[in-house]
């Protein structure tokens, strides 16, 4: 079992809000969705240990989550969690993302968009999603560009999902996700 502990840091030093224990497959849903889709940054990083902190919209708050467990049931975290911070250093995405986020909201009337405070404070949403995506699909082992392409075209939720089915089955993560496509019609 994974711990995940969370906690607020609201200027004054962090309060505990919760601990939970997680299977391996909740816990990296849990990052994925709940904090690097929200713009988490990775503060720690060790085969034992990842450690994310998200700030909270319109507020100087974050909160910092910690994942520790053992090194075999920690490895898919550490993985996302080193894709992650790969993916946000190599910053191309995220550039073309908020560029045109930043046009369309220029493109708005006059006082509704084109503020640098209103693209700042949206960034984090608008790049978390593909980002989340792609260092998840990094993180379980798919390199190919033209699959992480086609995936990360999914819901985030449909496709943590597809990677816990093929995480669970051995089933290929393709072949998962057209038998989700074919059940759904």
């Amino acid at each position: 079992m994974i711990t995940a502990r969370t906690l607020r840091d609201q200027g004054m030093g962090p309060d505990p809000l919760c601990v939970l224990e997680k299977t391996s497959t909740e816990a990296l849903k849990s990052l994925v969705v709940d904090e690097i889709s929200f713009g988490c940054y990775v503060d720690e990083i060790s085969p034992t240990r990842v450690v994310v902190v998200t700030r909270l919209p319109l507020s100087l708050n974050k909160d910092i989550v910690i994942f520790e467990g053992p090194k075999e049931e920690m490895e898919l975290i550490v993985n996302v969690a080193a894709a992650h911070i790969y993916l946000k250093g190599v910053g191309a995405v995220r550039d073309a993302i908020v560029n045109r986020a930043s046009d369309f909201l220029k493109g708005l009337p006059q006082g509704i968009g084109g503020r640098a405070g209103y693209i700042s404070m949206l960034t984090p949403f608008l790049t978390g999603g593909p980002l989340a995506a792609t260092a998840l699909l990094l993180g379980i082992g798919i390199t190919d560009e033209d699959a992480i392409t086609s995936l990360k075209q999914l819901k985030l939720k449909d496709l943590v999902i597809a990677v816990e089915l093929h995480l669970e089955t051995g089933t290929p993560i393709m072949e998962v996700v057209n038998e989700l496509a074919l059940a759904a019609k």
